[in-house]
């Protein structure tokens, strides 16, 4: 569905919605429009409210029985053999009869894709929203996609001006703190995985510019995610690092720190960042492209 055909589809409001993004059930929910969700996917767990929800897809794999290593080698075999990462549940979701489908295409390890839909014949006929957040940006017009589909555009331009708003201040915040350490900007690497080690793509960068930062092990605006060595990061000596593993909250990131690295090499990256490691939940804030970019700003901060 393009921005005319969302626009179009504020003549006929959906009311049985099947949101396949962890993000767009977050918007939906934050627009006052939850009950008109029939159907969300395995990575949606926020509001709480929505696990009540039939959950219509499934990873083809168990993450939370694997290791951050494992899961990565599970994966790049998905990708080199063109195989969809997440299955989804035709039956239930035929049985709920929706009549808009959210999902996203910017990542096919993230969430379930266009691709993956396309292989589903249950989908074929019903119509469909596809983000595509690359920037910080994107994320905020999101909002306004999202509202416009669902028909309520105006609830969607009041939210994005708050969001907005946030998003100014902070970027403020950020550039008072800078210009008070003599427009020096400490280095940071804001990880989004361990084993092996990634930095940061797409909208992270740009959170880590507007808090006062220079990113280290970035991929361009909007770019994907880069894979490094853990020698190059030790020797980087960034100023800050951030540890945010995208799905993992802080008690998950923590043992998988512990499995991949060493205690030497812990110690290593200590000393190499003066003790400035920072373990945040990368599921709750960071990795969604969804209204809570604006609190992953406001943390850094």
């Amino acid at each position: 569905m393009t921005d005319d055909e969302s626009s179009k589809c504020a003549n006929k409001k959906p009311e049985r919605v099947a949101s396949l993004l962890g993000a767009s059930t977050e918007i939906i929910y934050r627009l006052g429009l939850g009950p008109k969700l029939v159907a969300r996917s395995h990575e949606c767990d926020w509001p709480k409210e929505c696990l009540e929800l039939p959950c219509v897809s499934r990873p083809r794999m168990d993450p939370n029985k694997m290791t951050s290593s494992e899961i990565d080698d599970a994966v790049r075999t998905f990708s080199a053999r063109d195989e969809p990462v997440y299955r989804l549940q035709d039956k239930t979701l035929l049985e709920l009869e929706p009549d808009l489908i959210i999902l996203q295409s910017y990542c096919r390890v993230c969430a379930v894709t266009k691709s993956d839909i396309e292989e589903s014949s249950a989908c074929h006929q019903i119509p469909q929203l596809i983000l595509k957040p690359n920037n910080l940006n994107d994320c905020l017009h999101d909002v306004l996609k999202v509202a416009n589909a669902m028909g309520y555009p105006e609830r969607g331009q009041r939210l994005y001006d708050t969001l907005r708003n946030r998003m100014d201040r902070a970027e403020d915040l950020g550039m008072s703190l800078c210009a008070s350490n003599g427009g020096i900007r400490p280095r940071v690497a804001l990880l989004e995985w361990c084993d092996p080690v990634m930095g940061c793509g797409y909208w992270l960068p740009e959170l880590v510019t507007l808090a006062g930062g220079e990113p280290i092990f970035c991929a361009p605006s909007g770019g994907a995610t880069p894979t490094i060595s853990f020698q190059s990061l030790v020797q980087s000596k960034p100023d800050v690092v951030v540890l945010a593993l995208c799905g993992f909250g802080i008690t998950r990131t923590t043992q998988e720190v512990r499995k991949a690295w060493t205690p030497e090499r812990i110690k290593e990256i200590q000393q190499a960042c003066g003790d400035q490691i920072y373990i945040t939940d990368g599921n709750f804030l960071f990795n969604r492209s969804g209204p809570r970019v604006v609190e992953s700003a406001e943390v850094l901060l």
